[in-house]
């Protein structure tokens, strides 16, 4: 088996709900990943910080689902959809930007605290609605403060 190689794709700008990024194999084919934003949290409440935060959280609402596209791209033939026969495992991370800066207190680390808690790392399912694609579920994010915050995800891979 093969050192396992992973790309980085991020949605850089606020509010994008799409973005592409394309590379080369090492066999020479040219193949392009287009994540969407299907569905995303425009509120949430804070679930807080401390020993009862675990019994009060709130996950958002509704959970961030971000669809993933793999096409091959030929120059004389067009491209070509093949997210399905990639021999590889994808998993998308999300983080929250664009913070209000929060005083350090007692427990937390020099880099702040965590504002985002669940779990920020979702796997890739092929499924076949609402169209044929991969798509990564995120049901369990809660946000510990008040503010105003924007998720960003990035895209990795894992060759087999």
């Amino acid at each position: 088996m093969e050192d396992p190689v992973h790309q980085k794709c991020d949605i850089p700008v606020d509010n994008e709900t799409r973005n592409s990024m394309t590379r080369m194999t090492q066999d020479g084919r040219k193949i392009r990943y287009d994540l969407t934003v299907l569905q995303q949290p425009e509120k949430a409440r804070a679930c807080g910080a401390g020993a009862k935060s675990s019994a009060d959280r709130r996950p958002v609402d509704p959970p961030p689902i971000v669809q993933l596209k793999i096409f091959h791209i030929r120059h004389d033939e067009g491209e070509e959809d093949i997210t399905a026969s990639m021999n590889a495992n994808y998993f998308l991370f999300a983080t929250l930007e664009n913070a209000r800066q929060i005083s350090n207190t007692r427990g937390m680390s020099e880099k702040g605290p965590t504002v985002l808690t669940g779990t920020p790392v979702a796997g890739m399912v092929y499924l076949d609605r609402p169209s044929p694609a991969g798509y990564f579920i995120f049901p369990d994010l809660s946000v510990r403060h008040d503010g105003r915050f924007r998720l960003s995800f990035s895209l990795y891979e894992e060759v087999k």
